[in-house]
């Protein structure tokens, strides 16, 4: 509700900033380069956008083998338009692979470092993958919530 009443309200904020003569900045483009400096920063990229593709567009149904497929496939392309701009040399079929096979390894590192922290299965902690066994498994907690 906060956040709906200062995005409403964000326009009069910078129509206000205007009329006092205050600059407000320039828009600034983030730097590419940054995103090609290694395997390990293209790889974060491309685990973020595979998850705005999951929370943003529910029609697709990413689960199982076609996530690191995606990132490999995601991963070949992005490190091709790095090379067409100019920021990656002849290695960049090699750039691609890295940080496309990097990504779902990020993913299930960091779901295991939360499972082992939260002290739930590593299953539990994704929410991906098979959820429809996990709701028919017939173990205590679960009979006691039905």
């Amino acid at each position: 509700m906060l956040r709906r009443f200062l995005l409403a309200l964000s326009p009069f904020m910078v129509l206000a900033a205007l009329g006092q003569g205050q600059d407000i900045g320039e828009l600034t483009i983030p730097d590419l380069q940054t995103l090609f400096s290694s395997p390990h920063a293209l790889a974060l990229f491309i685990v973020g956008l595979i998850s705005f593709v999951r929370k943003h567009f529910p029609i697709t149904k990413l689960d199982g083998i076609v996530v690191p497929a995606l990132s490999l496939i995601l991963g070949l392309v992005l490190a091709f338009v790095g090379k067409l701009l100019g920021y990656l040399g002849d290695n960049w079929l090699f750039f691609g692979l890295m940080a496309g096979i990097e990504a779902p390894l990020i993913v299930s590192g960091a779901r295991t470092l939360l499972s082992k922290t939260a002290g739930t299965p590593a299953t539990e902690v994704g929410g991906g993958g098979n959820a429809q066994a996990s709701a028919d498994s017939t173990t205590p907690e679960r009979t006691r919530l039905r």
